[in-house]
């Protein structure tokens, strides 16, 4: 259970985890997550602080991709307190940050499209860049660098789907 404007973002969070898990590596190894996303998101559930009951954390997009980052799922008991109060999940949190992308805003409110895309940005303590496979692409992504990551992921109420890109700091 996510809220709408969330629901992209923690599925690709879902499938950062188990690649995570697959190198060996845990949310322990993120420095940082920038999420490209839509202006009501960052309106509504883009919020930094103290998170005091599951109100509060279901509207909360850095407590809904940390979770899933953390823990491979997020489930309804995962807002409350007794989970809540693993301290891995605020020093995350403070390392996730939002910023708008004006073409998400615009299809968010076009008729048309309705979409709620979300992209990442995952900045990692990792030496090697992660390679992903390519999950439900609808378009081309340009042969990353040897740096760089793509994989994209389809939800079933976008009309574009969000990519996620893992870049090496070393």
């Amino acid at each position: 259970p996510a809220e709408f404007h969330a629901q992209t973002a923690v599925e690709a969070a879902m499938i950062l985890n188990k690649k995570l898990a697959s190198l060996g590596k845990t949310s322990d190894d993120i420095a940082s997550v920038s999420i490209r996303t839509h202006e009501a998101c960052i309106r509504i559930i883009d919020k930094k602080g103290e998170l005091k009951n599951p109100a509060d954390r279901d509207h909360t997009i850095q407590y809904m991709v940390a979770i899933p980052l953390i823990f491979g799922r997020l489930t309804a008991r995962d807002y409350e307190d007794d989970v809540a109060s693993d301290p891995r999940i605020d020093k995350l949190r403070e390392k996730i940050n939002c910023i708008e992308d004006k073409g998400f805003s615009a299809d968010y409110h076009d008729p048309q499209k309705r979409s709620i895309a979300n992209a990442y940005a995952v900045f990692k303590k990792l030496i090697r860049p992660l390679q992903l496979p390519n999950v439900g692409s609808t378009g081309d992504l340009s042969t990353p660098s040897s740096t760089v990551a793509y994989t994209s992921l389809k939800s079933v109420v976008t009309a574009k789907s969000p990519f996620i890109r893992f870049l090496s700091d070393g």
